[in-house]
């Protein structure tokens, strides 16, 4: 991918999983048997930092032991790896001074995928919905983020892989690019805004 050139003036927030960063999650963990034994709400609880993640686990897999559970977690965050091309493109705007932020629906586990792939070298992680309790697609949370930063929401570029997300965000006045995994497609929609 050669340099791409944007304009600057925007501010970029970026998903992480399944946007920056693939998630491995369903890889350990077949969707359904995901699905079939989670809480239904402490998954979100979770992520907004509203429960830890001992009772996470508690709540929906207790039939997994501790040490059950801590392998399963860390065979996960061992297999966290980078979109193709995401972090390229990261690093071309940033070359460029861009102000990239990550804008993600996640855990604390965030902290473990930043070790791992050194995202925050990259992005501010500030606006993870477990530091800021709050979670896409709600408006709420796309607004805390406009107003945090005192920006206009047609500054704020937001980039996702889940429609309703997107959808939150042109809610809120935000331009939104639903990220298909294709960076070429990403790479000409920053260049022409």
């Amino acid at each position: 991918m050669n340099e791409i050139v944007v304009n600057t003036s925007h501010v970029f927030f970026f998903d992480v999983m399944d946007t920056l960063v693939l998630d491995p999650v369903f890889r350990f963990w077949p969707k359904a048997w995901f699905k079939e034994n989670q809480d239904p709400t402490s998954w979100r609880e979770f992520e907004k930092n509203e429960i830890d993640e001992s009772t996470y686990r508690e709540r929906s897999y207790p039939h997994l032991s501790i040490a059950e559970w801590e392998a399963r977690v860390w065979q996960i965050h061992d297999n966290y790896t980078w979109m193709p091309g995401m972090e390229r493109l990261l690093q071309s705007l940033k070359n460029q001074g861009c102000q990239l932020f990550g804008a993600s629906n996640y855990p604390d586990w965030i902290n473990m995928t930043d070790q791992r792939l050194g995202l925050s070298n990259y992005i501010d992680l500030r606006f993870t919905s477990f530091r800021i309790g709050l979670r896409k697609p709600d408006e709420a949370y796309f607004n805390h983020i406009s107003s945090a930063l005192g920006l206009a929401s047609t500054l704020c570029v937001f980039i996702d892989d889940r429609l309703e997300n997107i959808e939150g965000a042109k809610s809120c006045g935000w331009k939104a690019f639903q990220f298909n995994g294709n960076v070429a497609d990403l790479v000409q929609w920053m260049t022409q805004l």
